[in-house]
């Protein structure tokens, strides 16, 4: 593994370090002698950051060769072991993005369609929307924008108020639908505008495309095949089997939450947005382990799952884009040039989660996620795992982790 891993990978701006502290935390897991720099330098940054759990997976080509979960405490209740489940917020992004493109070689979808193409009752008003294309709204071009008015539910219920509705805390799927269908858009095509409306709506789409809820769909068509078992549309209010318990750190003031009317104050990570809506915008839960294991389709590794033709239009350049860009965004992911070839990347994040997955073009990938409150953002997350990577002296073993935590993967 020789390609550079370039400091602009993490897509943040580095945050001046403290002092370094010791670790004195519990490690759970597996990984391969020569990785033993990956555990250095994330315990470290843990200890020094506060984080009080996370986990890191790295894999080579198609061997996996750590899967760790970390715990500040030793706290049994607050254990993290490598297959506990966590919030991966816009980390769901890629997986809707390949979900997508799977729709797109099996010919059910069609890069030219709009929303009103599977969804006969979502009516937009606003005409821009006939060129809302399938893959403008999955490189975030197709119109949309976060517009303070529409940004929360709270703020979102207040408008559809506004314009004559009769709406109650929590927000439903169909009620954010009709929200959408209420909105400005600026003309598809002309720039790039992150928005989460973008990947909801592609989240209806794809279940009326494949015949089946989006989660079935996504679980029996890309997770299975890969042997990945424990991944599953998240809620906010009930916890998962194996999920874990989110953080929030002291001080951090309650807020008011999206399930009542009544203005109720509550901890961040259990009101302040309702995942149950989210889909493919921010809604899976996911391990490390599990997300690594996703993460190989971007190698062009798992032919079964997507085709390397296919992939190599998933990290195609938009024409919104300058040739001498640096980085954009394909369908689904993030892109930079690295050595060689493309790297494809992508955050999540969350109140209670940060998460972070790459795929190198020299076959390295890796995927995080710590349990630490989104107001923690700017930490970058990904420089301890570069500088770990800089200290690997030999990536060449047979070891592989695979089997053992994905005995049913296709070859």
């Amino acid at each position: 593994m020789a390609a550079a891993l370039p400091a602009l990978a993490s897509g943040r701006a580095a945050a001046a370090e403290p002092a370094p502290a010791a670790w004195t935390g519990v490690t759970t897991g597996y990984r391969h002698t020569n990785l033993a720099p990956f555990d250095e330098e994330w315990q470290n940054f843990m200890a020094t950051h506060g984080i009080p759990g996370a986990q890191l997976a790295v894999a080579a080509g198609n061997r996996i060769l750590l899967a760790r979960g970390y715990s500040l405490t030793a706290d049994p209740a607050l254990r993290i072991e490598p297959t506990s489940l966590f919030r991966m917020g816009s980390l769901a992004k890629p997986l809707t993005g390949v979900a997508a493109t799977r729709l797109l070689a099996d010919e059910k979808l069609n890069i030219l369609n709009v929303p009103t193409d599977f969804l006969p009752d979502f009516r937009p008003e606003d005409p821009n929307a006939k060129d809302a294309y399938v893959i403008r709204m999955l490189r975030h071009e197709a119109g949309f924008h976060g517009l303070p008015e529409w940004s929360t539910d709270r703020s979102t219920a207040d408008q559809l108020r506004r314009l004559g509705h009769d709406v109650r805390l929590p927000l439903t799927r169909e009620q954010l639908l009709l929200s959408m269908e209420r909105q400005t858009l600026y003309p598809p095509g002309t720039r790039h505008s992150y928005s989460n409306n973008n990947y909801m709506l592609l989240s209806h789409i794809i279940a009326k495309a494949a015949g089946a809820p989006y989660e079935t769909y996504v679980q029996d068509r890309i997770l299975t095949p890969l042997g990945i078992t424990r991944m599953r549309l998240g809620h906010t209010l009930q916890r998962a089997p194996g999920e874990v318990t989110y953080s929030v750190p002291a001080g951090v003031a309650k807020v008011p939450s999206v399930f009542h009317d009544d203005g109720r104050l509550v901890d961040a990570p259990y009101g302040e947005f309702n995942m149950n809506n989210w889909l493919g915008a921010g809604g899976w839960l996911a391990s490390a382990v599990d997300y690594v294991q996703f993460l190989k389709v971007f190698g062009g590794l798992k032919e079964g799952v997507l085709s390397k033709g296919w992939v190599d239009f998933m990290k195609g350049k938009p024409e919104t884009y300058a040739d001498d860009a640096t980085s954009w965004y394909g369908l689904g992911v993030n892109v930079a040039p690295n050595g060689s070839g493309l790297m494809v990347f992508h955050h999540g994040g969350g109140s209670g989660t940060h998460a972070y997955g790459a795929n190198y073009p020299n076959g390295l990938s890796w995927a995080l996620v710590i349990n630490k409150s989104h107001r923690d953002h700017l930490l970058d997350v990904v420089k301890p795992l570069v500088d770990a990577y800089r200290r690997v002296t030999s990536w060449n073993t047979s070891y592989d982790l695979t089997p053992h935590y994905f005995p049913d993967a296709a070859t």
